[in-house]
């Protein structure tokens, strides 16, 4: 609540998940109703199993809508796929995201303005009515229906039911959401470092 310089001492960083064609799924439902922001820090290998690999996927239980992130192999841009409505590839990202190297990826949806961020720093953004899934499941890494998993490795990814400002997004790269903070929907941080479950450090129980 005051302006100062504070010191980090959280809890260390030692695992990030691995994806070589398997998934992470939630348990239950994500509500959303419009504005929001899903993010996380991607690794991509180099070589894919699929040129079209798919990163944070949303849909609904008829798969209608879905809305997702993916990672094109051939040309290594970001592009987001909303289906229902604004029809399929809405955005592809200006930058590109080196392989071998972790960057962090931020989508946000604010008054029918969809922006998306690369490590902190605004990419692009258009005007766009979303169709946004409302009763949500969560993949990463894969989609258990059409396929095109995703090979690398996947850490601290989170989903907020409020669009993020751009300082907001760069404190919480810096300093990862404790599980606390309102409006935090998922906060999956991969710290289990074995067992069959991803588990949420928000309130919310979204395990996966």
């Amino acid at each position: 609540t005051q302006s100062g310089t504070y010191n980090y001492n959280g809890s260390s960083n030692n695992y990030s998940m691995s994806f070589d064609g398997n998934n992470i799924k939630s348990d239950q439902l994500i509500h959303l109703v419009n504005d929001f922001t899903m993010q996380g820090w991607i690794n991509p290998e180099t070589i894919q199993i699929d040129w079209h690999s798919k990163l944070f996927y949303l849909e609904d239980d008829d798969e209608t809508p879905n809305l997702y992130l993916w990672y094109n192999e051939n040309d290594n841009h970001i592009r987001c796929n909303n289906w229902q409505g604004a029809g399929m590839n809405i955005l592809t990202s200006n930058s590109t995201v080196n392989t071998n190297t972790w960057s962090h990826l931020s989508l946000v949806y604010e008054n029918q303005t969809l922006k998306l961020y690369i490590n902190g720093q605004l990419d692009i953004q258009l005007s766009i009515a979303l169709s946004v899934p409302q009763n949500a499941t969560i993949t990463l890494g894969d989609h258990i229906v059409t396929g095109d998993p995703f090979k690398g490795n996947i850490d601290q990814f989170n989903i907020w039911d409020v669009a993020l400002t751009q300082q907001q997004i760069l404190d919480y790269m810096n300093c990862p959401p404790t599980g606390i903070e309102s409006s935090l929907l998922v906060n999956w941080n991969f710290e289990e470092g074995s067992g069959n479950t991803a588990f949420d450090l928000s309130p919310n129980g979204n395990d996966g």
